[in-house]
């Protein structure tokens, strides 16, 4: 009865295996889909929220959201970019300016379809910002992805730089 369990459980064992390095092998021979370098630029930045601020002086705001008009090189992605946010600015030491961490959702809504995802950044006391989105297509995009970049120049506006894929990009191994 033993020697049947140890059977048993060794040919499960192998099997789970031999299923997994299967499954990894097929995935890793998928061929990723076409993807289109795109740029876009707010074209009049305006913000809206308010904030408070904590006993240790960091300004914390929950949520901020604005409508940003936007111009793109690709058709696909809508002129609007809705921006709901929250932040937290931490004062640095030694110097006059804080850096933040926000995080949020990005929209852009239009007639064929939309996009729409989580993003999240730093500011750093220099004035550079570091932002990453990853928006999913719904609509004529569904099954698309966008994965931006931002960098702030300044309250004319934001650049921002990606690619749309067509599918997913595969899981890693």
């Amino acid at each position: 009865m033993r020697t049947l369990r140890l059977s048993l459980v060794g040919t499960v064992i192998v099997t789970l295996f031999g299923g997994l390095s299967v499954a990894v092998v097929a995935q890793s021979e998928d061929e990723p889909g076409p993807a289109t370098e795109i740029t876009g630029t707010v074209i009049d930045y305006k913000q809206f929220g308010r904030g408070e601020f904590t006993d240790m002086g960091t300004f914390y705001q929950r949520i901020g959201e604005a409508d940003w008009p936007m111009e793109w090189s690709d058709p696909r992605m809508p002129g609007t970019l809705h921006v709901e946010w929250s932040r937290n600015e931490y004062p640095m030491p030694g110097t006059s300016t804080d850096s933040t961490v926000f995080w949020g959702t990005f929209s852009l809504d239009g007639e064929a379809g939309s996009w729409s995802g989580p993003f999240r950044g730093v500011a750093y006391t220099d004035g550079a910002f570091d932002i990453q989105a990853t928006l999913e297509g719904d609509g004529a995009y569904d099954g698309q992805m966008t994965i931006l970049n931002a960098d702030w120049t300044g309250f004319s506006g934001w650049d921002m730089r990606g690619l749309i894929l067509e599918g997913q990009p595969p899981l890693l191994p």
